[in-house]
């Protein structure tokens, strides 16, 4: 396991046991226990492909920021056990803020009372309340779409998220969304949200059924995050400060791939709160402040 930054974590992608390396190609029980009780920044690499039951399951549950990166395979994410009459879905108890979802996601691997369900992963079913629906991660500010990413209709309740303000795509072609289209978002949405979209592409979104309604949609140059490697080691990332052990060429983004900084140095003093990319000669990160 990396960590990195304030209570950043970034699942390796391989790991070494006995001098030999193996693929890290699934997640098993892992975030029941620590660093459970502390992590705000989870990563899930690339060459994960299997979420097993309960790994993200807290009560407490610290996460506000993930990201998903981008890859062309999908990603299962399987539901979780049924608890106290409730279905949950596999991030319904992280506290999201900030979401980067770079692949699509299955999540149909779910068993009860012999029978297979379908349920998506940031949502969950109390049966005792009557099939009441809740949502543990209504506290979403900030969604990005990656480019490989054709089907996001597990998002069936994006009229609830409150605190919702952006949404950035990086894929040319507008993504799936969930049945019925005129009920995905509300009305107050479509005045409000910023809709960014991937430059040459606002023409095709504003001919798609629901995109077409936002008021705020403009496009941008975007960029993927793909198999980002943690391969220098920085001096300190603390206090809203970054510094590396001696001075070096480095370009700071955000994660939507605007540049914030290019230059040569071994301090820099981060604008915000945030996720941010870090690029430099030696190898990149993704880091939370």
């Amino acid at each position: 396991m990396d960590y990195w930054g304030d209570n950043s974590v970034v699942i390796p992608q391989t790991a070494t046991y006995n001098g030999i390396d193996f693929s890290v190609e699934s997640i098993e029980f892992w975030l029941n226990n620590n660093p459970a009780s502390w992590a705000t920044s989870i990563t899930i690499p690339q060459s994960i492909k299997n979420i097993g039951f309960d790994s993200f399951y807290n009560s407490n549950f610290t996460i506000t920021d993930l990201i998903i990166e981008d890859s062309k395979e999908e990603l299962d994410c399987t539901a979780l056990q049924y608890i106290n009459d409730c279905r949950i879905g596999q991030f319904a108890r992280t506290r999201l803020k900030n979401l980067y979802l770079g692949r699509n996601l299955t999540y149909y691997k779910y068993f009860s009372y012999s029978a297979w369900t379908k349920f998506p992963p940031f949502e969950w079913v109390s049966y005792s309340k009557g099939g009441e629906t809740g949502l543990g991660t209504a506290g979403l500010e900030n969604v990005i779409i990656g480019k490989y990413v054709t089907d996001i209709s597990h998002f069936s309740q994006f009229y609830n998220y409150k605190k919702l303000k952006t949404i950035t795509l990086n894929c040319t072609t507008p993504p799936s969304l969930p049945e019925p289209l005129s009920s995905t978002f509300n009305n107050l949405q479509y005045i409000s949200l910023q809709i960014i979209v991937p430059k040459g592409s606002l023409d095709v979104y504003k001919e798609t059924y629901p995109w077409n309604q936002f008021l705020n949609i403009s496009e941008k140059e975007v960029t993927a995050i793909e198999n980002i490697e943690n391969t220098y080691v920085l001096h300190s990332i603390s206090n809203g400060s970054l510094r590396f052990t001696s001075p070096c060429d480095f370009c700071i983004y955000q994660m939507d791939g605007t540049l914030l900084y290019k230059g040569y140095s071994s301090y820099y003093k981060f604008p915000q709160k945030g996720m941010y990319i870090i690029k430099y000669l030696n190898g990149s990160y993704k880091i939370v402040i």
